[in-house]
């Protein structure tokens, strides 16, 4: 509550650093191998080793707990999930992909509010609060970007989360 409260309420400053996205990409996996493990999860990285971006490491590390941890929630024992960064001439696009339930159109638009659970049974069990994906929005805003689902093709969701080169 502490988090969002603060990001609402325009209180965190960002402390931008360039660092290697892998590296600190890598050191949340680890965080969460725990939830991968349960559900012999594999989470499959796709980051170039040597790309940097210039953002807020803590809140990056936010963005991708949250992601990965939720693509875990909502996925079936023994899928895969797939971490994936791209730079452009003028941005970055960091991209969280899983095998799960996935989300309809009408849930699609709501997600990232606050409290909002796409299902309630689960999230209750997951012990989810309905805060991740809001706090996520928060802290894209807070990077001058945007974060967004789409389908995923092979069933599933794709997060983006994308923010501008600075």
């Amino acid at each position: 509550m502490l988090t969002i409260s603060s990001l609402e309420n325009h209180k965190t400053i960002l402390q931008t650093e360039y660092f290697l996205l892998y590296d600190h990409v890598k050191n949340v996996a680890d965080s969460v191998g725990v939830i991968l493990s349960k559900k012999e999860q594999r989470l499959i990285l796709d980051i170039p080793r040597d790309m940097k971006v210039n953002a807020d490491l803590v809140l990056l590390e936010h963005v991708f707990v949250n992601l990965i941890s939720n693509a875990s929630a909502y996925s079936p024992p023994s899928s895969e999930i797939l971490v994936r960064a791209i730079e452009t001439e003028n941005k970055y696009k960091l991209q969280v992909i899983d095998q799960g339930i996935g989300i309809s159109p009408e849930d699609a638009e709501r997600i990232f509010e606050r409290f909002f659970r796409v299902d309630t049974n689960r999230s209750r069990k997951e012990g989810g609060t309905g805060l991740g994906l809001s706090i996520v929005k928060h802290i894209a805003r807070l990077h001058a970007g945007e974060v967004f689902v789409n389908p995923n093709p092979g069933g599933g969701s794709i997060f983006s989360f994308e923010f501008p080169k600075k």
